[in-house]
């Protein structure tokens, strides 16, 4: 077990990997199945990609949700639904829990719809307006354009600013 293991951190062929995580899979206890099933289903995942992407993904085999954010966090949209489509019945293991990737989009569709809006306002003042709940309470710390933007001679290097 030990050796297998050991090996299964170097291996990078996808069949050699899937054959230890098998073999690790039938004789692990009890409470490493979920790791081995984890990683069946990133290699699983693993394969649906392009060749010239696994090496991209492969590290992340062991979290096969972090794979998916991965892919989502890169646009690779085609391959989230190949994925999601190829995969469904796997997916839905209680180790794997698609249901937190689904939360992890809804966070990523917030995100991507929170945004700001400037108006100006009696011609000498830039006020902003929040269109997020989320970004209310983080107003205050946020960065404010100056209405003049200052000079190259007037800019403070980061290091003198407190």
């Amino acid at each position: 077990m030990k050796i297998c293991k050991g090996v299964l951190k170097k291996l990078e062929s996808i069949s050699a990997l899937q054959f230890i995580t098998n073999y690790l899979l039938d004789y692990c206890k009890i409470a490493e199945r979920p790791k081995y099933r984890k990683t069946l289903i990133g290699l699983q995942i693993l394969k649906l990609l392009e060749d010239k992407d696994r090496s991209l993904y492969i590290h992340l085999i062991k979290e096969p949700l972090l794979m998916l954010e991965q892919l989502l966090m890169n646009c690779k949209f085609e391959n989230i639904q190949n994925i999601l489509n190829s995969l469904q019945e796997n997916l839905q293991h209680p180790d794997i829990g698609i249901n937190n990737f689904y939360e992890v989009i809804k966070f990523y569709a917030k995100k991507s719809l929170d945004f700001r809006v400037s108006f100006w306002r009696d011609g000498t003042k830039n006020k902003t307006k929040n269109m997020s709940q989320s970004n209310l309470e983080a107003e205050n710390n946020q960065f404010v354009m100056p209405v003049n933007v200052p000079t190259k001679e007037e800019w403070v290097p980061n290091d003198r600013v407190t």
